[in-house]
């Protein structure tokens, strides 16, 4: 409907991935998508932000985020890469 109906099914979204093996699944089934549809070689957006204030290590997500990227390749030949969207109206790290 319009941008913030957009970032609330983002966060929705978001929400429903607890753990770095979702992360995972997400990435490999985007890549099982793909080849579906002929796709070879994507570039994929990530908000890195939303992984951030996790008990996990911000390194778990990337990794497992990584390994679903493998899988695509290794299986269907799809070759993904990430684009960070880096959201500057959340508070910055130190």
């Amino acid at each position: 409907r319009d941008f913030w109906h957009f970032v609330e099914v983002i966060l929705m979204h978001a929400r429903c991935i607890r753990r770095p093996e979702d992360l995972l699944l997400v990435a490999h089934r985007m890549g099982d998508q793909m080849a579906g549809q002929n796709i070879r070689y994507a570039e994929v957006y990530w908000t890195p932000h939303l992984y951030l204030d996790t008990p996990v290590p911000f390194e778990s997500w990337f990794n497992a985020l990584n390994e679903g990227r493998r899988l695509a390749y290794e299986q269907w030949g799809v070759d993904m890469r990430w684009m960070p969207d880096l959201v500057r109206s959340l508070p910055v790290r130190p």
